[in-house]
């Protein structure tokens, strides 16, 4: 008796052990840290930030972080492969995963515009990476942003550039929705674009009305 309940605790621990091993060094997933560095996990989760942007400059556009051995996030921070992810492919990644027990609340059990299911049958289609079961695929907006290859000096505040005769004033035209490409995510792309867009946009002119009639405007100086 007491032979076969080791022999199946020792079993058990070997499944766990070359399961692991099989995710860790076999699994098709793009380049990251190492699934066991955890000294990574208090920074992640306390500055995502600073440590997004140096898993960005050390392993690509493209990468994977391990949360414990429950969670893996795949951050895109390339401008084309977001275009290639949310546009050409947009059913692969249009789904949504299975929400927590207090998230279910929240989306009345992923049955809001938000957090809902894209289908019951939609294929996965492969491109190189494989994406694990209930992997979360992630846009690094900000860096997409910041592309230099996009945008001529993009950290300097040009506002004409975003302009839609941008290219007659110096600046470069762009397509909100993504449609042909992207060069910046203001309200997502694809087929999960945020709904409120259009309003948005209506709420920014209101805005900047609003500005242009309660204060008193005047050139700086040395500006033209």
């Amino acid at each position: 008796m007491e032979t076969w309940f080791v022999a199946t605790i020792l079993c058990l621990c070997l499944s766990v052990i070359l399961k692991a091993i099989r995710n860790v060094f076999f699994s098709p997933l793009p380049p990251g840290p190492h699934k066991c560095s955890f000294r990574l996990l208090p920074q992640y989760l306390t500055d995502p930030k600073t440590i997004l942007q140096k898993l960005h400059a050390k392993y690509g556009s493209i990468f994977t972080v391990h949360v414990g051995y429950s969670r893996t996030d795949i951050f895109i921070a390339d401008r084309f492969l977001a275009h290639q992810a949310l546009i050409q492919h947009g059913t692969v990644f249009a789904d949504r995963p299975k929400a927590n027990p207090t998230n279910k609340i929240i989306s009345s059990n992923q049955h809001d515009i938000l957090f809902s299911f894209y289908g019951p049958k939609w294929r996965l289609l492969r491109h190189g990476y494989l994406v694990a079961t209930y992997a979360s695929v992630n846009f690094l907006v900000a860096e997409i942003g910041r592309d230099s290859t996009a945008w001529d000096d993009p950290l300097a505040f040009k506002p004409e550039r975003f302009m839609n005769n941008g290219e007659q004033n110096g600046g470069t035209n762009f397509d909100i929705m993504g449609s042909k490409e992207i060069k910046m995510m203001p309200f997502g792309a694809g087929r999960r674009m945020c709904p409120g867009y259009a309003l948005e946009i209506l709420h920014l002119e209101y805005f900047v009305a609003n500005f242009v009639w309660y204060f008193a405007w005047k050139v700086g100086n040395g500006d033209r």
